[in-house]
């Protein structure tokens, strides 16, 4: 009760004496009732003295804790923390963190000036993941920004992975600061918070009531301006927070981590209207998984994002070293960045690590600081230790002890000891021992703890990538400074025993850079492994000094393998070891796919024809098993297959599969990498169709002056059965049919006669043609009668008027003689073509369609048309000239009646044609007999296409030669017959044999292999 309150307790309490006296007095009441009343009244007053002190404490209270919630809603309303912590936010992420560079640049770039948005695929990490290069396929995906994942109207929690030194750490940072700098408008949680988890895991796994709130407080410590009491709670309760955790791979046991992980669980359940973003590499967390988390997948730098990270970077850092802007600046930056990608695009192995962004990041650091980039990644490394260790120190005059070449020895031991260890992280202790152990060798005032502080601080070689656990910056820092122990200790038994082990691998190779590699070769030499012998290969494919004996074995050893008495296991092992080189060739695109930036070489492929039993490509005539020139030709089946074959070949040291290239891709791959590629080289194949079958290839209709110079070219004994007794029995017709006009002296048509003699000389001409290789003999039959025939016509007319009985018997022997000949060559027919029931012999057009089919036929005709009516009755024997111009109208109306297409179709690969020779070729043979010439041709002409067209034998010119004109008239006759399906099918068998035969000859464009990583 207040003093007030008890100051009018007391009079009250007071004033009831005198009212009781005054009641005595006055008469007023009996004395005993008088003090009955005061003792009443001051009980009353008494009992309201003591209620009215409750009521006033209790409203006290009340009003107290109205007036701190007041308080602190205004407080926090009014106070300044948000502001100050937005500001803490940008300062801490406002440049590069050069804590995580092998360097540290004389001028940090400020973070936005030289951001390049990595991208984000959905995607769960997979055991091969965790490399420096990417291993995940581009499947398509599109790659999105983080911010697009983020502030929606219902709360995000992303589970980020990717690959060591792939951007995840540099793409919270970006993103923390561009929450903290967006419009109150524009962003919905606006309470950036940034954690690097490896710092509090120890705290989080001891202390089971620590909530985010209070692990908040302990990351961000006291600001300028004091948190208002409870300020995190609200923000959090509210759904104002992106949270962002880093590193969670990097608590270091598993135990740890899967505490951290299971409090991260119980946060987010917790706080679940903010964002949570959580990062890891993926082998951490595979082990510590969030389930509440959407998986998606850094992804390495496209060939776009190198270019404007050199090229900004080139600008930042010119602008910050000179203090200056302008024209003159950008160009100084400009020609220094495109110096840089230059020399990139010119050494396949640095573009391979380009695509991760601190290998990139110190590329760029070792070039600005020596304006050249080295031609290997061993150069490379070591500038980087060279520039990291002492000589930018010594530069600034810095004082640098021990020496840095003493530094990078005590490095390399450590290396060592790791690499030994098969561990990328030691501990504390184990590294202090080592450090000890090489400073007892010099005379060096410093302790191995205040070295190792040193080199952690100062070079950035050395990273305590957890609390006591230290580790390089990049495991390939660790491979070559080994390497660099090995070479001064001479320890080379250590790499000939592990020379199978895939952990020691790259320390050889970056050792035999620049070491005598003799010793190393010469054991792959005796262990004869897939592995041995790649790793035999890469030591001369990194230009190991080598003796030239080994060099001339190993040479041997390859050249062995393409010899014709070489075992299928010695050619698979030099197939595997020309594998693994060549999936070394691997260029990043600007959708992060690794493509091989050289087709696929023809020694490895005929190593791959020769295990299979795949024909050679097209464009490959003569192996040289000393280049590496690109195979030419394959079909895209026999792509397929190789790309298997492949994938089997290298699994053991890619670790990963191949496809084909699509067009898209090797586009994108630089001009530059395209050194070993012909003119005429086709650059990918067709994309496969949504059914798994190859899309169409565009293929050219077949000309109809080629056509005509197929068909005169052709020798018709393959392009029609007994094309020899064809033209005999053509010619016996014709002469029964003049042996009849002569029969009867009496009524002799002259006209008719000469007619019929022109015919035969027509033949003889023709029969260059169509008896080919028989020509000579049935030349040495005819061409006497005819002649005599010719002479006999002559005669005729002037024996005629005499009547000489002799004419009939002079035709008589003529007729018998060639009776005699053609009975020779096949009596049966002669019994066919002279039964009078079967055809008239008067009337030689059906004795043609049946010997010759329809079209033949009609083109013979037409040529008798054209020609027969100059030489009528005169003895007409054609020249040279003549006879050329016969065959050639011959080949016209032929080609002519096949219909021939203009422009190009589509054909859904070569091996497409057999399958459609075969199905024209029994619809022809169910439609019109198994005997009819059609049929028959039809049969002919697939036994000869059939095993080109399969790929069981390679072709020849003249077999595509005789393939074509053989569809040509197949064609012609279908369409005479009515069966234009068959018609098309024939003239594709043609179109294709022109195909074939121009890859054959190099006048067609041949496909070249690239290969893609999945």
């Amino acid at each position: 009760m207040s003093v007030v309150g008890r100051v009018v307790v007391s009079i009250l309490g007071l004033a009831g004496v005198p009212a009781a006296w005054l009641l005595i007095r006055q008469n007023l009441a009996e004395p005993w009732l008088a003090v009955v009343l005061f003792i009443l009244f001051e009980t009353v007053v008494a009992l309201g003295a003591m209620v009215i002190s409750v009521a006033h404490q209790t409203i006290r209270r009340r009003l107290e804790q109205v007036a701190n919630v007041v308080d602190l809603a205004l407080g926090r309303r009014v106070s300044r923390y948000a502001r100050h912590y937005r500001r803490y936010v940008l300062e801490e992420n406002a440049h590069l963190n050069a804590r995580d560079l092998a360097h540290t640049p004389s001028h940090i770039p400020e973070l936005d000036a030289v951001y390049v948005d990595v991208g984000l695929v959905p995607g769960s990490p997979s055991a091969r993941s965790g490399g420096i290069l990417p291993h995940t396929p581009d499947d398509g995906r599109e790659r999105r920004p983080i911010h697009e994942f983020l502030d929606r109207k219902e709360p995000t929690v992303l589970a980020v992975i990717g690959a060591p030194g792939g951007g995840k750490t540099t793409l919270l940072r970006h993103t923390a600061s561009r929450v903290a700098k967006a419009p109150k408008q524009e962003q919905r949680r606006r309470i950036p918070v940034l954690v690097a988890l490896r710092d509090f895991a120890e705290l989080i796994s001891t202390d089971r009531h620590l909530d985010l709130a209070g692990l908040i407080r302990e990351a961000v410590g006291r600001l300028a301006v004091a948190e208002p009491d409870g300020w995190w709670e609200v923000q959090l309760r509210e759904g104002n927070c992106v949270v962002l955790l880093d590193g969670l791979d990097e608590v270091a046991r598993t135990v740890d981590r899967t505490a951290v992980s299971e409090w991260i669980e119980r946060q987010i359940s917790k706080h679940a209207a903010n964002d949570f973003v959580i990062t890891s590499r993926p082998h951490g967390y595979q082990t510590a998984v969030i389930p509440q988390a959407t998986v998606v997948q850094v992804r390495p730098l496209t060939t776009g994002q190198i270019w404007h990270f050199v090229h900004t970077w080139c600008l930042a850092s010119e602008r910050l070293a000179t203090g200056k802007t302008g024209p003159e600046i950008d160009r100084r930056a400009s020609e220094e960045a495109e110096d840089l990608l230059g020399q990139l695009v010119s050494a396949p192995a640095l573009q391979e690590l380009a695509v991760n962004p601190l290998l990139l990041t110190m590329m760029v650091l070792v070039h600005r600081e020596r304006r050249a980039l080295p031609s290997g990644r061993a150069d490379l490394y070591n500038q980087v230790c060279d520039v990291m260790l002492w000589r930018r120190m010594e530069s600034k005059k810095l004082e640098v002890k021990p020496s840095g070449v003493v530094r990078q020895r005590i490095l390399a031991a450590l290396a060592y000891e790791m690499m030994l260890g098969e561990t990328r992280d030691f501990p504390r202790a184990e590294v202090v021992a080592v450090f000890d152990r090489m400073l007892q060798s010099i005379d060096a005032e410093v302790t191995a703890e205040a070295l190792l502080e040193s080199i952690v601080d100062s070079s950035g070689l050395l990273i305590e990538r957890e609390r006591d656990l230290f580790a390089f910056t990049h495991h390939t820092l660790c491979e070559y400074l080994a390497s660099v122990h090995i070479r001064s200790q001479g320890l080379v038994s250590v790499l000939i025993r592990e020379i199978e082990n895939p952990w020691w691998r790259e320390t050889i190779l970056l050792y035999v850079t620049d070491t005598d590699a003799s010793a190393i070769v010469e054991a792959c030499l005796e262990r004869d492994s897939g592995a041995a012998l790649s790793l035999a290969f890469d030591c001369i494919r990194n230009h190991g000094q080598i003796h030239r004996h080994l060099r001339e074995r190993l040479d041997a050893f390859r050249r062995q393998a393409f010899a014709d008495d070489a075992t299928p296991e010695h050619r698979l092992r030099v197939a595997r070891a020309l594998a693994t080189g060549h999936f070394r060739t691997l260029v990043a695109l600007e959708n992060g796919t690794l493509v091989c930036s050289e087709p696929v070489p023809e020694n490895l492929y005929w190593l791959f024809c020769r295990d299979t039993g795949i024909l050679l490509p097209d464009g490959l005539h003569s192996l040289s098993t000393d280049t590496d020139r690109p195979a030419l030709g394959m079909w895209r089946g026999e792509a397929e297959r190789f790309v298997a074959w492949f994938n089997e070949a290298a699994a053991e040291e890619s670790g990963s599969r191949f496809r084909i290239a699509s067009a898209d891709e090797v586009a994108a791959v630089p001009k530059e990498h395209f050194r070993k590629l012909t003119a005429n080289a086709v650059l990918s194949f067709p994309e496969a169709s949504g059914s798994g079958t190859a899309a169409p290839e565009r293929m050219p209709f077949l000309h109809q002056a080629r056509a005509i110079a197929s068909i005169e070219e052709t020798e018709a004994a393959e392009l029609l059965p007994d094309a020899g007794r064809l033209v005999v029995g053509l010619c016996l017709a014709e002469a029964v049919a003049l042996g009849r006009h002569l029969s009867d002296a009496r009524s002799l048509d002259f006209d008719q006669i000469g007619d019929i003699c022109d015919r035969m000389d027509l033949l003889l001409s023709i029969a260059r043609v169509i008896c080919g290789s028989e020509w000579n003999r049935v030349n040495s039959v005819l061409a006497g009668r005819v002649r005599r025939l010719r002479e006999l016509n002559g005669r005729i007319r002037v024996l005629s008027v005499q009547r000489d009985p002799r004419i009939q018997e002079r035709v008589s022997q003529l007729l018998a003689g060639l009776v005699d000949f053609y009975g020779d060559v096949d009596p049966t027919d002669v019994t066919n073509i002279l039964d009078p029931l079967h055809l008239d012999v008067a009337d030689r057009k059906p004795i043609r369609s049946v010997m010759m089919g329809l079209a033949l036929d009609r083109a013979l005709t037409e040529v008798e048309a054209a020609y027969i009516g100059a030489g009528s009755g005169s003895g007409f024997m054609p020249s040279h000239d003549v006879s050329a111009a016969i065959v050639s109208r011959f080949a016209i109306t032929l080609s002519t009646a096949a219909r021939l297409g203009t422009g190009h179709r589509d054909l859904e690969g070569l091996s497409r044609l057999d399958r459609g020779l075969r199905e024209a070729r029994t619809i022809l043979k169910s439609s019109v007999g198994p005997s009819d010439w059609a049929a028959v041709a039809a049969d002919r002409l697939l036994s000869t296409a059939h095993p080109i067209l399969s790929r069981q034998v390679r072709a020849s010119r003249p077999e595509l030669i005789r393939i074509r004109t053989s569809a040509l008239v197949l064609a012609a006759e279908s369409e005479l017959l009515d069966f234009p399906e068959e018609a098309e099918e024939f003239r594709m068998v043609a179109d294709g044999a022109s195909l074939l035969e121009d890859r054959l000859s190099g006048r067609a464009p041949l496909e070249v292999l690239f290969l893609a990583r999945e």
